[in-house]
């Protein structure tokens, strides 16, 4: 018997980028300067059957893709962009660019700690 719900399947995947934050308050003030980040993204699409609509290496393609698309030519520099931004270009990415329709959320977190996360038509 198949329970009935909510299916989904999510790729992680983790890039090296800089970015700073330059209304910082003066508790973290070293956030204003530009500083190196490893991004650990986590996307979840939604599927159908339990026999997986989308394999989890083309996900994973298309997030590393969509990635590259954003940030590659900058040298991974971001400026100021925070986690809730970089969730959000990743999502435009994905959905506008690469006309991904089932993408249900997109995760950003800071060195695997500290991050975002946005729900898709919630």
């Amino acid at each position: 018997m198949m329970i009935q719900g909510i299916r989904t399947i999510f790729v992680r995947t983790i890039f090296v980028g800089f970015h700073c934050w330059q209304g910082a308050p003066l508790e973290v003030k070293f956030l204003r300067n530009e500083h190196r980040h490893r991004f650990f993204v986590e996307v979840e699409f939604g599927v159908s059957t339990v026999d997986r609509d989308i394999e989890y290496f083309v996900a994973l393609s298309w997030v590393d893709r969509a990635i590259e698309n954003l940030y590659a030519e900058s040298g991974f520099r971001m400026g100021g962009k925070s986690c809730e931004s970089i969730c959000d270009e990743l999502a435009a990415e994905l959905v506008y660019e690469m006309k991904l329709n089932s993408l249900k959320s997109v995760a950003v977190f800071e060195d695997g700690e500290n991050g975002s996360k946005l729900y898709i038509g919630e």
